[in-house]
């Protein structure tokens, strides 16, 4: 009894969270809040390698904030934007290029998901909306591969 108290509390309380995501708020120009990014990067790095202390852990740990500096430097030039008619399209500048790779979709939100399907890799990327409004978009990405990996990704709208 208790369980099922319990099981529709939690369905109430998802479908208020639901209730409260505006899909308008979504049009528009996103950019990955890269500083929010990069403080995770850095606790998932500090995570992995606490104290290091030998040579090797030095070496790892150095390669690891290398990678890091890498993803935020493609990150920087990334933008997506999310249209009216369904359809959203990433722009992703690397350095100085003038031409950047364009990845299209199609996008929808069902109970609280954000669903973006990739026309060219033909995959769905499901992302639980945490935050929506006119400026900022949390999201909750799920891992593809069925784990129970998260990853906290926060935008900011540029346009």
């Amino acid at each position: 009894m208790k369980k099922t108290i319990l099981l529709i509390l939690l369905g109430l309380v998802f479908t208020a969270v639901s209730a409260q995501v505006n899909e308008n708020d979504i049009i528009g120009t996103w950019k990955i809040d890269t500083e929010h990014f990069s403080i995770q990067l850095n606790e998932i790095i500090e995570a992995e390698f606490p104290n290091p202390t030998t040579e090797e852990e030095f070496e790892e740990l150095e390669m690891h904030r290398f990678y890091a500096m890498m993803i935020l430097a493609v990150i920087d030039g990334m933008y997506i934007t999310y249209e009216d008619d369904e359809t959203f399209y990433v722009l992703q500048y690397l350095e100085d290029d003038e031409n950047p790779n364009v990845v299209t979709g199609t996008w929808y939100i069902w109970e609280g998901m954000l669903m973006q399907v990739f026309d060219q890799e033909e995959t769905i990327e499901t992302s639980e909306i945490i935050e929506l409004n006119s400026e900022v978009m949390l999201l909750n990405v799920v891992s593809q591969d069925g784990g129970d990996s998260k990853s906290l990704i926060r935008y900011l709208k540029v346009e």
